[in-house]
């Protein structure tokens, strides 16, 4: 019989697969490019840092005209979630 404690290893190691389950469940509803604020979003960033970082290449993005869009799949590789076959 397991017991759980509060705080303890085994509770924050379930909580810590619950959010990356929900992590990755969200990441496969996602369409093929997202916006830079969106990425940002995604990463925890404000939208001004998810700028600087397309600005400096530190997140990856194509340009259409004066449209900046951040590659789905590009984005999941960097964060170590891309599925080989995916895209």
């Amino acid at each position: 019989m397991k017991v759980r404690v509060e705080g303890s290893a085994e509770s924050t190691r379930s909580e810590a697969v619950s959010i990356a389950a929900r992590i990755a469940l969200d990441m496969t509803e996602l369409p093929p490019t997202l916006s830079v604020e969106r990425a940002g979003r995604l990463l925890g960033l404000s939208r001004s840092s998810a700028y600087r970082a397309a600005a400096s290449g530190q997140l990856p993005t194509l340009a259409f005209g004066r449209r900046l869009v951040v590659p789905t799949f590009r984005l999941l590789e960097m964060l170590g979630l891309a599925d080989g076959g995916q895209r």
